[in-house]
């Protein structure tokens, strides 16, 4: 089906928006080819508003994930990145602007505006997926029809798909038509996205003059976004009192009005350069504001800024409130840092424990691994066999055999850890039920070691006994074969040599499975 354009009247030059935000961020991850169950994400954050940073989330962000202390503060830990949310979360750009807007050009009864929001939520549904398949041709049909009416949202959110060419064919210049209906309705989320194709001129010449005029219309109209990057651009006029005069009233607005969802937003969007310019110092100044207003965010975005700066102390006490707010980032960072210690944090067991329990499944399979190590070998106040056994038994199916053999003969040797022959020994034990066998003869001399629990002396015997006629070069696997048979009884002795090695094997790993005692 062809969409049809939307009955309109003369309009003066203006155009459509570019996401300077949402969207660039989103075209990073979501590629050109996408299936349209995974390219709709993208169409969604940049309906929204064609350039708002206001619902910039930590589960949205990937710019600051997993920054090494080596980046940072010279130190081995890592920062934790943002965690996951389940779902997807896609709240209003800008809560302060919806269909209540008055146009300059059209009039809208209030009979068309019922059939304008229930347009607009059936649009969602199908862009969403919500309770049915994402069709998102369907989801542009609907908000064309919406359009039509003289919903300036409909128009800037089509515009954006028309610009994409998601759910319908790419036009850029139907995708101008379209906000520059919507920006002439005075609808401040268009005017905004209209400022931006104008700063980097995407489908039109670029015109720095008009972009500032659309962004300040956007400002004055209540765009929380537009305040703020208007107010940036006025600050750089050191020399215009009416200019600063102009910045300290947007951003005492923002400051005074804004959720702290947008504070940590604009936070965020300075410390990265998403949307606004990279500038680490108003970003903590913003951090600051949201976390003494409780957002949790805002919390950990201090500490971000502070690990930035490398003052790792202060970072890790704001990582710990956030942590203690439930943020799991922040529960993962606050850990690593206890765990690893760092320049002004001291190692803390105990604690280090506490934060990676309870922000697991956040992190990757070196923390699992490391709540292994702190439960099996760690002192008294940690240790516990039984939690061992769990981070065990979860960490096995995510590593490399590679990995556990390496791990099991560092602990099996004691190479720079403290020794530790059920772990090693477990480790080693894993990999061979993996179906490892390039390490099957160091594994058969383990098994004669009678100080690891699941030393099996016979087995050891049958199976060395093969590796020595394989490897006849090998003097320290002949004297470990002699030395097991000292140790063996005559029953021992004569029951293994009568057992075939492959038989050996078999019947042990289907007996023993990876246990720490």
């Amino acid at each position: 089906m062809t969409l049809g354009r939307l009955t309109r009247t003369a309009l003066p030059f203006v155009l459509t928006a570019l996401s300077l935000s949402a969207a660039a961020q989103q075209a990073e991850t979501t590629p050109a080819s996408a299936p349209e169950h995974e390219i709709k994400e993208n169409v969604v954050a940049t309906a929204k508003d064609d350039s708002s940073f206001s619902q910039v989330s930590p589960e949205e962000k990937t710019a600051v994930e997993l920054r090494s202390s080596t980046e940072g503060a010279g130190s081995s830990v890592e920062k934790a990145g943002p965690q996951e949310e389940k779902g997807h979360k896609l709240p209003e750009a800008d809560h302060s602007h919806d269909e209540s807007v008055k146009s300059t050009i059209v009039q809208i009864s209030e009979e068309d505006q019922k059939k304008i929001n229930d347009l607009i939520r059936q649009a969602e549904v199908y862009l969403y997926g919500d309770g049915v398949q994402v069709n998102l041709q369907k989801a542009a049909e609907l908000y064309n029809a919406a359009g039509d009416l003289g919903s300036p949202k409909a128009k800037l959110r089509l515009s954006t798909m028309y610009r994409q060419g998601q759910g319908v064919q790419k036009d850029l210049n139907h995708a101008f038509e379209l906000v520059m209906e919507a920006a002439n309705q005075d609808f401040a989320p268009a005017q905004s996205a209209l400022s931006s194709y104008f700063r980097t001129g995407i489908g039109v010449n670029k015109d720095i003059e008009q972009a500032d005029y659309w962004l300040e219309k956007a400002a004055e109209n209540g765009h929380t976004r537009s305040k703020v990057l208007f107010s940036s651009i006025l600050e750089r006029d050191v020399s215009n009192p009416a200019s600063l005069e102009k910045a300290r009233r947007f951003t005492e607005e923002v400051k005074n009005e804004a959720s702290p969802q947008e504070i940590y937003s604009i936070g965020y969007s300075y410390a990265n350069g998403f949307g606004l310019p990279k500038d680490l110092k108003k970003a903590m100044e913003w951090a600051r504001l949201g976390a003494d207003k409780g957002e949790v965010n805002s919390i950990y975005l201090l500490g971000d800024c502070y690990w930035r700066e490398k003052n790792i102390a202060e970072a890790s006490v704001w990582f710990e409130k956030a942590a203690e707010k439930g943020l799991r980032a922040a529960q993962l960072q606050t850990g690593r840092l206890y765990r690893d210690g760092a320049p002004g944090v001291q190692k803390n067991l105990g604690k280090a424990v506490k934060w990676l329990e309870i922000a697991y499944p956040s992190g990757d399979k070196n923390d699992l691994f490391s709540l292994v190590v702190m439960r099996a070998t760690g002192p008294k106040a940690v240790r516990n066999l039984a939690k061992g056994q769990e981070w065990l038994d979860r960490y096995i199916p995510e590593a490399t055999v590679e990995e556990l053999n390496e791990q099991g003969e560092k602990f099996w040797n004691g190479n720079g850890v403290r020794r530790n022959f059920n772990l090693g020994g477990a480790l080693c034990l894993a990999a061979l039920k993996k179906g490892d066998r390039g390490n099957l003869c160091g594994f058969a001399e383990k098994l004669g070691t009678k100080n690891w629990g699941k030393a099996d002396f016979v087995t050891s015997y049958s199976l060395l006994n093969q590796c020595v006629i394989d490897h006849p070069e090998n003097e320290q696997m002949k004297r470990a074969f002699d030395a097991l048979q000292e140790r063996m009884s005559a029953k021992q002795v004569e029951d293994a040599q009568e057992l075939d090695p492959t038989d050996a094997l078999n019947d042990y790993l289907a007996k023993n499975i990876p246990q720490l005692n």
